[in-house]
């Protein structure tokens, strides 16, 4: 593998910023091409990717303080080195602070040589003085404190608290950065939940039932991802978080019905 894992990253990240990409389907394809389905350094690549993007406005906020410039003005894919190098230096114990400064570096030189001082430069003072950054106070400016700390666009931490609360939008928040597991809706047209956990069952998942969708189903555990397996291919189950299987039974079309969902996604 001629770029190394956190270089794919990098790559995928900024994909998705410029392209206006989405994550699954580019992280599914690089794990293909470079045969890391499964292995270690392929769980790495996802945690890292689903981990910038889950956490962005965090990193941002600490980055945005610790450039002289304008943090938005650099060129993406010095962000994203800088965003994947941050995220671990704040969020793993893992790896040694001086690996991660040298992999970016690393990186940097090979995708614009002139901005490797600078990346240094930004690492290094965050590791001597990163804890000092202060985020906006949440006694006396809650949604900015939200919006930053927990990683959410500010205009819709706005709109929650006017309606639901500060208390109340700070709980939802830290809820959504919490990471869920993965949940498939099963398609009952085809089979029921409970033979799909039979079949899910044989091919070594480890897997239980969802609490409140009747169709869902938690992969706790597999050797291999669930969407490289036979079942899949048959078009047995959907990738879908059991929130998202709720909607439909809390809105409970009937027959005929039209219905506009107007939040779609490409799916899983």
């Amino acid at each position: 593998m001629n770029k190394s894992v956190r270089h794919l990253a990098v790559d995928i990240l900024t994909q998705v910023e410029l392209n206006h990409d989405f994550a699954s389907p580019l992280l599914d394809k690089v794990l293909d091409d470079y045969q890391l389905t499964g292995n270690p350094d392929g769980r790495l690549l996802t945690h890292l990717v689903y981990g910038v993007l889950r956490l962005r406005g965090h990193l941002d906020w600490i980055l945005a303080n610790l450039y002289r410039g304008n943090f938005e003005n650099l060129n993406e894919q010095i962000k994203n080195i800088l965003r994947i190098s941050l995220f671990q230096l704040k969020f793993s114990e893992r790896i040694p602070s001086f690996a991660v400064v040298d992999e970016a570096v690393k990186i940097a030189n090979s995708v614009n040589p002139e901005k490797s001082g600078l990346i240094n430069a930004i690492l290094r003072n965050f590791l001597r003085r990163g804890s000092n950054i202060s985020f906006p106070p949440l006694k006396n400016n809650s949604a900015q404190h939200i919006a930053s700390f927990y990683s959410h666009p500010l205009w819709l931490v706005e709109e929650w608290i006017a309606i639901m609360g500060k208390q109340n939008t700070l709980a939802l928040c830290v809820s959504n950065n919490k990471i869920a597991p993965p949940t498939i809706r099963t398609n009952t047209l085809k089979i029921s939940r409970n033979e799909l956990v039979r079949e899910l069952e044989l091919q070594g998942f480890d897997v239980s039932p969802t609490n409140y969708s009747p169709h869902g189903i938690i992969i706790n555990h597999g050797d291999i991802p669930i969407q490289k397996t036979n079942i899949y291919f048959k078009g047995l189950f959907r990738l879908q978080d059991e929130g998202a299987q709720c909607v439909s039974f809390l809105l409970n079309p009937s027959m005929n019905d039209s219905v506009l969902d107007a939040c779609a996604g490409s799916g899983g």
